[in-house]
């Protein structure tokens, strides 16, 4: 598991205090493995720098915390554990208040297993998620860029981050948001047969296939309907760009759909 975890290593997304130096802030990497409840959902929040999720086929929650910390701290990182009726609440935090000011960030990298619904959450930090089977992704940031790869439904919202999205293939069958405050919104999804897609940006909108986007003063707007419209797409930057990416696909696997 540390080698997976060292291979996805989390990206400076955030830089830390002061710009600091390699040499000016310790690295502790601290492995987990988390036992996920039968039938319970998946929540993960980071209010101390980014989360990285890949998937797993085990079915527990393996979980690598990289902290940085200043020189000769003895502040730890720790995942705090709350199970409620639906779902396991993890959240990264540190081993006591009065070391906070020691922590310059902590990064999570995350194995998860394909069956529950996943919701992560982060203030500043980046939330990187790569082709994942999980039903549902539910993603939100204050100010952090959105990276999300999955095959099944997706609700992504930032205040100010980027957001670039990907749906892998048709057939979710169900309704995906992607929506941004002010930050600029990228969107790669295949055209389903039963597509039903709503982009508006108070920006413009630009796509790579024809559609017909319609300008309204300063803001944007486009609509698009295909078969029974069961595979849903709502995309939103109230003051930010839209940009529009088709994913190929072979429309045999798919068939009636």
């Amino acid at each position: 598991m540390l080698c997976c975890a060292c291979s996805s290593a989390p990206r400076s997304a955030t830089p830390a205090p002061n710009d600091l130096s390699a040499s000016s802030f310790e690295q502790i990497q601290t492995p987990l493995l988390i036992e996920l409840p039968a039938g319970k959902d998946l929540a993960i929040s980071n209010s101390f720098g980014d989360i990285h999720v890949r998937q797993s086929a085990d079915a527990s929650v393996q979980m690598t915390l990289h902290l940085q910390r200043t020189p000769n701290s003895k502040a730890q990182a720790r995942i705090t554990r709350k199970t409620s009726g639906t779902s396991l609440e993890l959240a990264v935090n540190t081993d006591q208040d009065k070391s906070r000011k020691e922590v310059l960030r902590i990064d999570l990298v995350v194995f998860v297993p394909p069956q529950p619904q996943l919701e992560l959450v982060t203030q500043h930090g980046a939330i990187d998620v790569r082709k994942i089977d999980n039903p549902l992704i539910d993603a939100a940031s204050d100010s952090g860029e959105l990276v999300l790869t999955t095959r099944s439904v997706m609700r992504a919202r930032s205040k100010t981050g980027r957001i670039r999205a990907t749906i892998m293939q048709p057939g979710w069958s169900g309704e995906s948001r992607i929506a941004s405050d002010s930050g600029p919104v990228q969107v790669f999804f295949p055209l389903s047969p039963n597509l039903h897609l709503l982009a508006t940006s108070g920006a413009s909108i630009h796509s790579e296939f024809q559609l017909d986007i319609k300008q309204d003063g300063k803001g944007a707007r486009v609509e698009l309907d295909r078969g029974d419209g069961s595979d849903r797409l709502v995309i939103a930057s109230h003051r930010g760009e839209v940009q529009l990416y088709s994913v190929v696909f072979n429309p045999a696997d798919y068939p009636g759909k």
